[in-house]
């Protein structure tokens, strides 16, 4: 099993903990400053406006600014918010040079986006202000868990064990360094360990464990702790669109959509709460009403790319291959290297019959995956002739990228995926 989740975000987006630690002098016995935290008593929603309102009073010493606006930037982290995240964080920076906590939570921002580089920039220089952020050494596992840095990640992994072994995210990236190592039995091993950590609260307990069942396909499970995790904090969008990830996963699609719905209820900015519905909508031929999620979910966050990702398949899947074909595009602009986003708007072009687009698609990506071998200089193909010919030869069918809903010859279901598009 390939472990990599990293930040605990799950299968779409964040999962992992947020322990927000005290720094500075806080406003005593203001009821403000304890809503200006999410938490398990204190919803997203309400933190982001309740420190809004301190933040815009005006009356805050720069200290207690910094506070606030990490505050803030965390709350806007733990739904997806990045770049309100990073603004946030930045913010706070700003104001407080020092302020090593506003570093670990803008790298996590910044890997939210994809940024890498700048998430482990981040997270060094919170490790240099506080080498026992246990926090710092997991974020910074996981980016270079993404970068395929085995070693920095199994470094940084079992620091923040060494620093918290009793801290159930610090065991999963463990998992996931030791994965990424070719060592299969010390991941389980880890994963174990994690397992028989009892959850205490919501988001740094539950909802992890419950992460874990999901990718062990123990949905039930997955289920139990997320449903726990929303008696614990039920005015958080937060577990109901986990509950309705695993649901989804499960194809129980009618639960899936109501657990989705009403996160939505709870907080109408909450992207992945979208981006879920919109799954599990595709899974039941609800094509439009998918369209329409992944549209205010990209809405929502214009440059996330697994919302455009979606929307073209389901495009796709509706016979709108310029739509698709837009949507692949603007993925394509937001990251130049992505090799799937080439072959899948390659597939398109074969759909519309426009081979000579296809062709450049096909070759880019063939660049693409040739340099990250890193086994020296592409050289284009001589064979553009013979390698057209293979490409028309391929039933359209199957370049459609998995969904549950598409279907081959006899109605079966495609087998060829697009992390395993003809190369």
């Amino acid at each position: 099993m390939d472990f990599g989740w990293v930040f605990i975000r799950g299968s779409f987006a964040g999962l992992y903990a947020c322990l927000l630690l005290g720094h500075g002098a806080f406003a005593q016995g203001s009821m403000d400053w304890k809503s200006c935290k999410p938490g398990n008593d204190v919803p997203e929603v309400r933190a982001i406006a309740d420190c809004t309102e301190l933040i815009n009073a005006g009356s805050l010493s720069e200290v207690d600014r910094a506070q606030a606006y990490y505050r803030r930037g965390a709350a806007y982290w733990r739904k997806e918010g990045y770049a309100d995240a990073i603004a946030d964080e930045s913010k706070a920076i700003e104001l407080d040079a020092k302020f090593a906590d506003a570093y670990v939570r803008r790298g996590a921002a910044y890997f939210g986006t994809g940024d890498n580089k700048s998430a482990i920039a981040d997270l060094t220089k919170a490790i240099e202000l506080d080498p026992d952020s246990k926090r710092a050494y997991i974020d910074r596992s996981s980016a270079r868990y993404r970068e395929r840095d085995a070693g920095g990640a199994l470094t940084d992994a079992n620091k923040a064990v060494e620093i918290d072994p009793g801290f159930p995210t610090a065991h999963f990236v463990l998992a996931n360094a030791y994965s990424l190592s070719q060592e299969q039995s010390k991941a389980s091993a880890e994963l174990d360990k994690l397992m028989k950590i009892a959850p205490k609260v919501g988001f740094d307990g539950f909802k992890v464990r419950g992460f874990v069942f999901e990718q062990k396909s123990d949905f039930s499970g997955a289920i139990a702790d997320y449903t726990r995790w929303a008696a614990i904090d039920p005015q958080s969008a937060l577990p109901y669109a986990a509950r309705a990830n695993a649901r989804q996963h499960n194809h129980a699609n009618d639960a899936a959509i109501a657990d989705a719905t009403r996160s939505i209820e709870i907080d109408p900015t909450f992207g992945r709460a979208y981006r879920i519905r919109g799954l599990a909508r595709v899974e039941k031929s609800e094509l439009s009403g998918a369209i329409a999620d992944y549209t205010s979910a990209i809405q929502i966050d214009p440059r996330l790319p697994a919302n455009y990702r979606l929307r073209a398949k389901a495009y796709q899947l509706t016979g709108k291959f310029d739509e698709a074909i837009a949507d692949l595009s603007k993925l394509i602009e937001l990251n130049g290297k992505d090799v799937d986003a080439y072959r899948h708007r390659r597939s398109v072009y074969l759909l519309k019959h426009d081979n000579d687009a296809a062709l450049a698609d096909d070759e880019r990506a063939r660049e693409l995956t040739w340099q990250g071998s890193g086994v020296g200089p592409y050289k284009t193909s001589p064979l553009k002739g013979p390698l057209l010919t293979i490409i028309q030869q391929q039933k359209p069918w199957l370049y459609r990228p998995c969904s549950p809903i598409g279907s081959g010859p006899n109605g079966l279901l495609p087998t060829v995926c697009a992390s395993s598009h003809p190369k």
